[in-house]
């Protein structure tokens, strides 16, 4: 359908070689786009994805052709629809092959009086993929040389469908015994909501602490770590007791930092992906969170006792969803716990 409506919108521009003719056929293919995307996914991973192509693809393609039939009459006009086109299909190369694995390693410095000595520390989000491959086998490289002393799994390890589960978690488990991950760190994990049934298997071949349950483990001295369950993590009125210990909370989901009774010192998490698709201005179109989107990526002080940090993620939406980001490059956080004075 939108092939089709391609055609018919350049040869309208050609015809009429008119900047008002290449304005309402873009538009025209753009509002196309959502119409497709409405009828055919309405809402859904499946919606947005036919939403991208649309515009990623047929817009610009329609432009820049269109472009093609003004240069005779409109020679300006002509140069800056195709300039536009192309600025459009920039965005999609960034958007759907370099973003997307274009690793960031943020490093966050957290001080607090109830630390006796430092503390580095790793949050790892959402690597949320279908495959492992060379851009999986470097996230975990760079983790390993931020030399951590602790590395916290926020969920979400893999997404696929359901008769591929299973060998995929065996190929995830065989690839963290591969690189003895867990064994040069201290590794705690929690699930997701994407890590379906007996998720925790991937890790019985290596050191790694699973948290099946929310509770509190003792690492240090000055230092403990709760876990929360998938559930707890979007628990709004989730109470966490404080400890005179610096505790660290670990959840899937941000939502449990809205409750004024979790009271650890440090909470993090991922889900939201930081958006994946982030505006100027506007920030992230969609967090799935009930977090303030200002809160959705990044170090939030919700007040003087608690901090929030929240990971943009490792992978991206799989499925019928859209592989894309947008000014949301994948991360991984490292954050140094520091006593006061240091």
């Amino acid at each position: 359908m939108l092939l089709g409506l391609d055609i018919l919108a350049i040869l309208f521009v050609s015809r009429r070689r008119s900047l008002v003719a290449w304005f309402v056929s873009v538009l025209s293919v753009a509002a196309s786009s959502v119409l497709v995307a409405g009828l055919i996914g309405s809402l859904t991973y499946l919606g947005l994805r036919l939403l991208s192509f649309g515009w990623f693809l047929h817009v610009p393609c329609v432009s820049i052709l269109g472009a093609w039939g003004l240069r005779s009459k409109h020679p300006k006009t002509s140069m800056m629809a195709a300039g536009f086109g192309c600025v459009v299909l920039l965005m999609a190369i960034d958007a759907f092959w370099v973003e997307p694995t274009w690793l960031e390693v943020e490093h966050v410095r957290v001080v607090s009086a109830k630390l006796d000595r430092s503390y580095r520390l790793v949050l790892m989000a959402d690597l949320q993929t279908d495959e492992l491959s060379d851009y999986e086998q470097r996230v975990f490289r760079a983790v390993h040389d931020t030399k951590p002393d602790l590395v916290l799994m926020a969920g979400d390890y893999l997404q696929s469908a359901h008769n591929e589960v299973s060998e995929l978690r065996q190929k995830y488990q065989d690839f963290l015994e591969q690189i003895g991950f867990g064994e040069m760190q201290a590794v705690y994990v929690v699930g997701g909501n994407n890590d379906h049934g007996a998720w925790e298997q991937m890790f019985s071949n290596s050191p790694v602490y699973v948290f099946e349950t929310t509770h509190t483990v003792d690492v240090a001295p000055d230092l403990a770590v709760t876990g929360l369950t998938l559930i707890d993590s979007f628990d709004q009125q989730l109470s966490i007791a404080p400890r005179e210990q610096f505790q660290v909370a670990l959840g899937h989901a941000p939502d449990f930092a809205l409750s004024k009774a979790a009271q650890a010192d440090l909470l993090l998490a991922g889900h939201t992906h930081g958006g994946q698709v982030r505006l100027p201005i506007i920030g992230p179109l969609v967090t799935l969170s009930s977090v303030p989107r200002r809160w959705a990526a990044g170090v939030t002080e919700i007040d003087s006792q608690r901090t929030l940090i929240v990971s943009r993620g490792i992978g991206h939406e799989r499925g019928d969803a859209p592989r894309l980001r947008f000014l949301c490059r994948p991360q991984i956080i490292v954050i140094d716990l520091a006593p006061t004075g240091h």
